[in-house]
Order: C-alpha cells, then sequence, then structure tokens
C-alpha cells in the first residue's frame, strides 16, 4: 500500500496484523516491520523502537507514522488460522 493511500486503505487493518515497512532502495526490501495496533479508532503500531530502546506503540497512527522519506509504503501480512490438519 504507498503511503499517500494508507489513511484510506487502513480500515482494512485488523489487529495484529504483520506491517512491513517498504524500503526505497533498490538493494533492500524492507527497513521495518511492526504489528498492527487498534487503538481509539485508529491503526498504530506495536514495534521495536530503536529511539526508545524497547517496544513500543506507536503514538501517531499507521498513516503517520509511516510518513517518513525512506518508507515507500508498507505490505500487510495476516497470518491465517489453522486449517484443522493433523499436523497442529
Amino acid at each position: 500500500i504507498p503511503k499517500n493511500k494508507l489513511k484510506e486503505a487502513s480500515s482494512g487493518i485488523q489487529n495484529g496484523d504483520i506491517i512491513a515497512f517498504v524500503a526505497n532502495r533498490t538493494d533492500l526490501d524492507f527497513y521495518h516491520n511492526g504489528l498492527a495496533y487498534l487503538k481509539n479508532g485508529d491503526v498504530h503500531v506495536l514495534h521495536a523502537s530503536s529511539v526508545a530502546e524497547e517496544v513500543v506503540i506507536s503514538e501517531e497512527p499507521l498513516y503517520e507514522f509511516a510518513d517518513i522519506k525512506r518508507y515507500d509504503g508498507i505490505v500487510v501480512i495476516r497470518p491465517l488460522e489453522p486449517s484443522g490438519g493433523k499436523n497442529e
């Protein structure tokens, strides 16, 4: 999802979705990742902060958090529920 479309697309993101921040470099796919965390009706990011040196929930919503020059957008990954097979 391009970062200029994140505000509109946030309604489709669910709590616990994996958020991968797309790099704007040709030699790197992703700069950072975290988990979607729904707070006060907005999607925030639960992530390991290098600034805070701990796991935090972003103060700003995802669409503002991702508005960093080195990010082109995000990829949302949603783990599936187990299918009930015998290997579980």
